[in-house]
């Protein structure tokens, strides 16, 4: 493996980690300086990294006709919290070595 390669492994599994605890804690922030935000745009402000949940709940669906049309079954809480970190840690990182990777190919001008 050369020296770039490396570098480019070490750099994405950074950000995979980095990127989704940056966002989220400024979403932590931005929730204590705006009490009024309000529940659609909490929702679509954490898309970014509560996507994985937003999949399960679409997948696993379990409509009861009998009573309202938003009845979900419950997931377990840790098994839904390690499905998220694990699916952002992975998306986080394959883009940040695609990007990486993208950078280093594109020629420079000097």
């Amino acid at each position: 493996m050369n020296p770039n390669s490396k570098d480019r492994l070490i750099n994405s599994l950074a950000g995979g980690f980095l990127i989704p605890a940056a966002y989220f804690v400024a979403l932590v922030i931005l929730a204590r300086l705006s009490p009024s935000l309000g529940y659609r745009t909490a929702v679509w402000l954490a898309a970014p990294v509560a996507w994985p949940s937003y999949l399960c709940e679409y997948l696993f669906a379990a409509p009861d006709y009998d009573s309202e049309p938003d009845t979900f079954i419950i997931l377990p809480v840790a098994e839904i919290l390690l499905l998220v970190l694990a699916a952002n840690f992975v998306l986080y990182s394959l883009l940040t070595y695609a990007v990486i990777r993208w950078r280093q190919r594109i020629p420079r001008l000097r």
